[in-house]
């Protein structure tokens, strides 16, 4: 189960290439590896899509994350990349400052758009030249249609989503510092949370309260979902809303430098089982994640400390999922899915329970999966 949460329409935070963070070294070997890939499919180039909303490879590969509509990049594997985008010429300067491509621009005939791109690189005497292809699916259908009709017989577009998955979930030792640092904002932001509610104030300013700390810690998106009924239910701002309840449960999402930390909050003294429940299971997963583990033995755990109370309808019985340069990654911790943890990518744990009897409760945390076993970023108690 994605968690749905509201895609903010303006987005905040500073979105320059941060060099001192993440330097030049650092695309140079993710190219590489691209390369590596590219070559192994005789792809002549690779075309890489992604949007305000999901940019996951696009972001990987080239810093470029769209605060607005869309963005391309065309990464040919022998000649000069560049990056279109949908936005106004004003905003090309400084949106170019946030990747090391130096060919940035807008603006261009649908019906033509690639033709001088592709003469670039392929002539008719190749014959059908091979382009790897990441977030079709994301493609809004004109400008598939644009892309497919300016290729004249000369380009098969392959998918690559899949071929480039587990480059994209290994996380590097900057990366992992990157989401470290988005943990810590999420702390930061649920400890304003905390403390506004524990001032007194209701549970939408308390949200307020923690996305206003996010934003201030530069965070480029916050998603904040909260609890009014005691956790019954969790819902996103959309109007003022009224209440409290106890215990106060929410979620916290925080995006910085294209990496994303997460996690479930409950805050007060009511529903003291149910979290103590929920505690206990949580550890029981943190134990048992190590390299190779299947995520269906994770949530076989799970299922068993829900000890016949229900699962909080908010996970269901989806107790966890893997996460980083998108907010929700595959594999989700379901008792069917067969895939296994592995060595060098991030995971969320999450555990919830919702009973009559005991109250509701939802916790969760952060783990980073190493060849000897499990580093903890971050759990909020």
């Amino acid at each position: 189960m994605t968690m749905q949460t509201m895609h903010p329409a303006v987005l905040l935070g500073a979105y320059g290439w941060e060099q001192s963070r993440m330097p030049a070294d650092e695309f140079e070997l993710r190219m590489k590896a691209a390369h590596d890939l590219m070559d192994a499919n005789d792809w002549r180039a690779l075309f890489v899509y992604g949007d305000a909303v999901e940019h996951r490879a696009l972001g990987f590969l080239t810093n470029f994350i769209p605060r607005l509509r869309w963005a391309i990049a065309m990464l040919p594997r022998d000649a000069t990349p560049r990056i279109l985008l949908s936005v106004g010429q004003r905003d090309v300067p400084y949106m170019g400052a946030m990747t090391w491509i130096e060919d940035v621009h807008t603006g261009w005939t649908w019906d033509a758009s690639f033709d001088p791109w592709f003469d670039e690189f392929c002539t008719r005497e190749d014959g059908t030249v091979k382009i790897g292809l990441l977030g079709k699916d994301l493609m809004r259908r004109e400008f598939l249609t644009a892309l497919e009709n300016s290729t004249a017989g000369r380009i098969e577009f392959e998918r690559g989503d899949e071929i480039f998955a587990p480059l994209l979930s290994k996380k590097r030792p900057r990366e992992m510092a990157l989401i470290s640092d988005a943990w810590r904002i999420v702390e930061a932001a649920a400890d304003a949370m905390a403390q506004s509610w524990q001032g007194g104030s209701d549970a939408m300013h308390s949200a307020i309260e923690a996305e206003r700390r996010a934003r201030g810690l530069a965070a480029h998106d916050v998603r904040v979902l909260f609890s009014t009924d005691g956790g019954r239910t969790l819902v996103p701002f959309y109007g003022i809303t009224e209440g409290r309840g106890d215990p106060m449960v929410a979620y916290i999402a925080v995006k910085y430098l294209g990496l994303w930390a997460e996690s479930f909050v409950t805050i007060g003294d009511g529903a003291q089982q149910a979290k103590a429940r929920a505690g206990a299971a949580l550890g029981a997963m943190i134990a048992a994640a190590k390299p190779g583990v299947p995520v269906s033995e994770i949530a076989d755990i799970a299922l068993g400390h829900l000890a016949g109370s229900a699962a909080h309808p908010m996970i269901g019985a989806n107790f966890g999922h893997a996460i980083g340069l998108s907010m929700t990654e595959a594999p989700e911790f379901t008792i069917d899915n067969s895939a296994s943890l592995q060595s060098g990518n991030c995971y969320t744990l999450r555990f919830g329970i919702s009973d009559e009897a005991v109250g509701c409760a939802l916790v969760s945390a952060m783990v980073h999966i190493t060849a000897d076993g499990t580093q903890i970023i971050g759990r909020i108690a």
